[in-house]
């Protein structure tokens, strides 16, 4: 820390107090110093730690916070001195003088730091006594050290030595174990010396020590005394003559491996032999097809001993998910251990790979053998399998897996035949008439002619010849035809043998085409179109059976809890086209799911899984409206047949009658357990309809497209709802519907309004309009199909609407038009700025916020209002304002609050983050994200995790009441396409700091009136792979947040002027939109310029100018400029500067460090639930 401080040039601030005499700009760097070193050591600081050192004094001073570490850390007391001292007397050696050394070097660290003042002399010599002390293995090499004077004037000294000397002994003791002569080391010593750190002579010759230029003292030196050499050279060269003459004797077969060296803990282990001329297997159940031999004498390394081997055959074992089938091995009782020979494993090029004590052999970028490198031998392990599988189970699994292909081709490619004759799928789904003989003249290359069951104006383009056959003459075009035939087959079979419905044809046709690509075709001399096209055999090691069961890993994020289950099953539907993956139907949900190698498959000889949901048999159902509509779905409409899909895009769960959940749909609703609640539901809603004159009874007119109807069913709050929509996707625009658009209330304009009721106690009270869209008439006609539950004639009669219901596209358009209308004739006048805000002028004003049909209602006096309304239209008074467009309000006497905290925790629940431990920051201080490599998307892609739903969660918490995220967002949105790992981490960061923040909220103070002030800072060239800025600006009203904004500019600004030029224009508009609002629904009278709060005196200055001083520099940027300065000219607003520590909006343009997002939250008034001011430590 100390390093970084003095590197930051920050050292100073943290050991002195601020100078009493200084200068504003003086005082305004040394608090700018303070602040950045405060951040820097808080960010450096553990959890623990900082709660522990930092308050609401030290979090202002980097000298008190620094001082507080070292008193509480560092104290140079007696006690803290003796607890130093006391490790540094208990500190042995242990053997490894590298790890010594580091001990040493920290301890000694600590000394310095704490004030013990001991002689260097003492404490290098107390370095060398401990080394003698617990260990005599290096007494030499000290007392070399001791000879030298200087060598221990400073510890420092003495330990650098101590390496060199050491390194200097493993070298010597490496070059003494070679196997070369003395004059050969001679040569390699003296022709490597530069790679040493000090140059090598060996001068100690004819049998006498020469103590000037070596390091080694007289009785140790081996030349003088050669009874003390390591007995490891010795007869080196004696036993290397029998190892050659141990790999010459080789009799019937070899293996250069002694059997002792083989002993290993694990029974299933093989050794990797590259001398042996045989796999060697010493367990005779491994065998099939084993047949005994003449008695076969096998050599090894050692010359007195050889093993005999009374037979061979076939084993196959499973090691690393690798299925072997190993040809004409030995069996060998007395071998220890099972040999794999190298060379009569693998023919042609290998490679293998040794990283970490691990191995891998490699062949065409597969890998093949794995394990561990022990004691210089390759081990893998691996599994046994028995030698009584017979071949008629893995006759059938072969031919299910390939997709019933016939017996010549499944011999053709060496594989075994069932035993069975027929097989049924086979005979159901290849049964067809007598073939038309036909005979096309084959080609040398691929694309020479192409077969085609269409054609396109590709060929145009492309100067190909297109040859067409006559009309309803398929069996010219055999070939395409043959090839469909080929493919419907397989996917018929594949469809009825794992009895899945008809609506996964399109994956069984893709998998029977990739199953066609990799059979060999007899007309092709049995090679496939696979080989035929890359020129090598296809590998179809991977296949499985479609249709199996599949136990899929479910990810760790995808799991509703901790101790949910990891594993969910499914059905295999093949592979992925697009990544070496595997398609998987879950069960759960009926959607195809693609995931990678974490799976489990299971095949089965029978039928793998029934998905067809059965008949019930025998049900009675004593509901008249059920049975009318049991009928009336079996009949087809004609009218509308073209408009109805023949299958579910997707398949229907199943339903049980016990199900809870809300129905799907009208048979589903009257089916369940709460049938008689629903139908009460339905029969309220149709008599709601009929008393508001929704519809008449007329005949089906002519040339008229009927738009169809749909039930939805919701349950709210313990009441059984239902609603009747319309199917507006099937409308035509210009016949039954012309305009769509209408508007919805600001968020912006909502929390103005909050900030002004409380500045000025005004009551705010919540009302919902029932069935609003009912109440809109219709300006187009509009006819409907009869819906289910009217008890009318479908054939010859329609409904025709008078008013608008839920569903058609006009709708919300109609309803914003009828009570827009309404409010008119009563007084209220719409907002332009806004037009779903409303104001009456009167004696007792009142405002008026609508969304849709929820309306809000802010004045003195509310009760002339809510009598008026709800005789107009059917009125739910909801009181106080408690939940508005899913935002929760508080009322007390000081505070209105706004809150998400109950959906911040439906978001947590949803990713299981309940429990999670919190973070101080959304995002870490001074990280930016990047958009993620190749292998990165790769990863992230195979974890399958839906990452723009997870930021869509948090969109509106960011824009609704937390301002404090909505950097974080911005920021994780941006690389939406190239997304790695390190954004879900980023994404969880988020999560873990609403964990902690969950009960922040937006207060707005009771009786504080305050003209309106905003603030603009930008971060230029934020974007480190863009290099384009992002801009952030802010509006306090009455000192509560009501606007806040923070987005990446469109381009590049090539200076921090410009891109604070840029925000100013669009801060400009924001603030003239606000006053606009303002002045129109009288919330302010106030002509005085709106003051804006900015950083950059150079934008002041050159905004505030009549002339562009810097035009060259500024140029491009004019039209910019001469909008703010029309806009300053006019006296809407005003630029003050403020320096960057008393800057709001810094937050949104960066993430900032803890201190200064708890002191901004804290200036904004956003608080916890429960505060009176301010904001507890996050």
């Amino acid at each position: 820390m100390n390093i970084e401080l003095r590197a930051r040039r920050l050292y100073s601030v943290c050991t002195n107090q601020a100078p009493d005499d200084s200068t504003p700009e003086s005082l305004e760097k040394w608090n700018l110093a303070n602040d950045e070193a405060v951040s820097l050591i808080s960010n450096k600081l553990n959890h623990n730690v900082f709660i522990s050192v930092v308050d609401s004094h030290t979090v202002c001073s980097a000298n008190s916070l620094w001082s507080k570490i070292h008193s509480k850390f560092a104290p140079q007391t007696f006690i803290n001195k003796g607890r130093i001292w006391l490790r540094w007397e208990c500190l042995k050696f242990n053997g490894n003088i590298e790890e010594y050394i580091e001990k040493c070097q920290t301890l000694l660290l600590d000394i310095s730091s704490i004030g013990i003042v001991i002689p260097n002399e003492i404490l290098a010599y107390s370095i060398l006594g401990k080394i003698t002390r617990d260990c005599n293995t290096y007494d030499h090499i000290i007392d070399n050290l001791v000879m030298s004077g200087e060598s221990v004037a400073r510890p420092e000294i003495v330990m650098n030595k101590l390496l060199d000397l050491i390194n200097h002994q493993k070298t010597k003791d490496i070059n003494s174990s070679n196997k070369e002569s003395d004059s050969s080391k001679m040569s390699a010593l003296l022709s490597n010396a530069t790679s040493y750190p000090y140059k090598i002579l060996y001068v100690c010759q004819n049998g006498k020590h020469n103590p000037k230029n070596t390091t080694h003292k007289e009785n140790s030196c081996w030349v003088e005394h050669p009874e003390l050499r390591p007995p490891s050279n010795r007869g080196r060269k004696k036993y290397g003559k029998q190892d050659n003459e141990a790999e010459t004797h080789q009799t019937g077969a070899s293996a250069l491996l002694k059997s002792k060296t083989l002993n290993t803990t694990e029974e299933n282990n093989l050794v990797v032999d590259c001398g042996a001329t045989h796999h060697m297997f010493n367990d005779k159940r491994l065998f099939a097809n084993f047949i005994e031999t003449k008695e076969l004498k096998i050599a090894t390394s050692d010359p007195t001993s050889s093993l005999i081997s009374p037979g061979k055959g076939t084993v196959t074992i499973t090691t690393n998910d690798n299925k072997l089938v190993l040809q004409n091995c030995l069996y060998v009782p007395n071998l220890s251990k099972n040999l794999i020979s190298l060379l009569e494993m693998f023919e042609g090029s290998i490679t293998i790979l040794k990283e970490n004590g691990k191995f891998k052999i490699v062949k065409e970028n597969i890998p093949i053998l794995e394990g561990q490198i022990l004691n210089n031998l390759m081990i893998s392990s691996f599994t046994k399998h028995t030698a009584l599988l017979t071949t008629v189970r893995s006759g059938t699994c072969w031919h299910s897996r390939l997709g019933h292909p016939s017996n010549q081709v499944l011999k053709s490619m060496g594989l075994p035949i069932p035993d069975k004759e027929h097989c049924d799928v086979c005979v159901r789904g290849k049964m067809m008439l007598k073939p038309f003989n036909s005979h096309f003249d084959k080609v040398e290359r691929p694309l020479d002619c192409l077969h085609l069951d269409l054609h396109t104006s590709f060929k145009f383009a492309s100067g190909f010849v297109h040859v067409a056959s006559p009309p309803y003459t398929p069996q010219l075009n055999g070939f395409v035809e043959r090839a469909n035939r080929t493919i419907l087959e397989k996917a018929r079979c594949l469809l009825l043998e794992s009895n899945l419905p008809n609506q996964y044809w399109a994956e069984a046709v893709n998998h029977s085409t990739l199953l066609k690509n990799l059979i060999p075709t007899p007309s092709r001399k049995n090679r496939s179109p696979f080989r035929l096209w890359t020129g090598s055999s296809p590998k179809i090691k991977n296949l499985r059976a479609f249709g199996c069961k599949v136990v899929f890993a479910v990810p760790k994020q995808k799991r509703p809890w901790k101790l949910a289950p990891t594993g969910e099953m499914g059905i295999l539907l093949g592979f992925d086209y697009e990544s070496p993956a595997y398609r998987v139907l879950k069960l759960s949900d009926k959607r195809v799911f693609i995931t990678s190698e974490d799976v489990l498959l299971v095949e089965e000889e029978e039928k793998y899984f029934d998905c067809v949901e059965e008949p019930v048999e025998n049900e009675i159902v004593s509901n008249h409206d059920l049975a009318e509509e049991e009928s009336e779905e079996e009949q087809e409409n004609s009218r509308n047949s073209k408009n109805i899909l023949p299958y579910p895009r997707r398949p229907k769960a199943l339903m049980t009658s016990s199900n809870s959940g809300n129905p799907a749909s009208y048979r589903q609703a009257i089916r369940s357990d709460n049938s008689d609640q629903w139908l009460q539901a339905i029969r309220k809603e149709l008599h709601t309809m009929s008393e508001l004159n929704v519809w008449e009874i007329v005949p089906i007119p002519k040339h008229t497209k009927l738009i169809g109807t749909t039930w939805v069913f919701k349950t709210k709050q313990d009441e059984h709802k239902a609603r009747l929509c319309a199917q507006g996707f099937s409308q035509t625009h210009g016949v039954d519907f012309s305009k769509t658009f209408a508007p919805t209330g600001r968020l912006n304009s909502l929390r103005t309004l909050i900030s002004f009721a409380a500045s000025h106690n005004l009551k705010f009270e919540q009302l919902d309009i029932k069935s609003a869209f009912l109440n809109a008439p219709l300006e187009e006609d509009v006819f409907l199909t009869i819906p289910q539950g009217l008890d009318l004639d479908k054939q010859t009669s329609c409904l025709k609407l008078h008013k608008a219901i839920y569903g058609l596209r006009q709708a919300p358009r109609a309803w914003y038009n009828c009570l827009s209308n309404w409010l008119a004739t009563t007084g209220f006048k719409a907002a332009v700025s806004d037009p779903c805000v409303f104001h009456q002028k009167d004696n007792c004003p009142i405002w008026i916020f609508v969304h849709v049909d929820d309306i809000a209602i802010f004045g003195k006096n509310l009760d002339k209002f809510k009598k008026e309304i709800e005789q107009e239209f059917k009125t739910k008074l909801l009181g106080q304002a408690n939940l508005l467009l899913g935002i929760k309000i508080h009322h007390d006497i000081d505070f209105i609050r706004l809150t998400q905290e109950h959906y911040v925790e439906s978001v947590l629940d949803l990713y299981g983050m309940n429990d999670c431990r919190s973070v101080a920051t959304p995002l870490i201080p001074n990280e930016h994200l990047k958009a993620a490599t190749l292998n990165e998307l790769e990863e992230f892609e195979k974890s399958n995790l839906n990452y723009r739903s997870a930021i869509g969660s948090l969109s509106y918490i960011s824009t609704a009441t937390r301002p404090d995220i909505l950097y974080a967002v911005s920021a994780l949105s941006q690389f939406l396409k190239k997304l790695g790992m390190n954004y879900w981490k980023a994404f969880m960061d988020v999560l873990r700091y609403l964990r902690g923040t969950s009960s922040m909220c937006i207060s707005y103070k009771r009786g504080i009136i305050h003209e309106a002030v905003a603030y603009s800072d930008a971060d230029w060239g934020n974007c480190r792979v863009t290099r384009r800025s992002v801009s952030g600006h802010l509006i306090l009203f009455n000192e509560g947040l009501v606007i806040w904004k923070t987005k990446k500019q469109p381009t590049v600004s090539l200076s921090s002027a410009e891109a604070e030029y840029k925000l100013l224009c669009n801060l400009a508009s924001e603030v003239l939109w606000f006053q606009q609002f303002c002045e129109e629904v009288e919330l302010t009278n106030n002509s005085q310029p709106m003051k804006i709060y900015e950083d950059n005196q150079g934008c002041i200055d050159t905004a505030n100018s009549d002339c562009n001083a810097n035009s060259r520099r500024m140029k491009h940027v004019e039209i910019q400029l001469h909008f703010i300065r029309e806009v300053i000219k006019n006296s809407k607003i005003l630029l003050v500067y403020t320096p960057t520590a008393a800057m709001l909006a810094d937050f949104l343009t960066k993430s900032v460090c803890k201190p200064a997002i708890v002191r901004e939250m804290s200036r904004l008034n956003l608080m916890r639930l429960g505060e009176k001011g301010g904001v507890k430590s996050i």
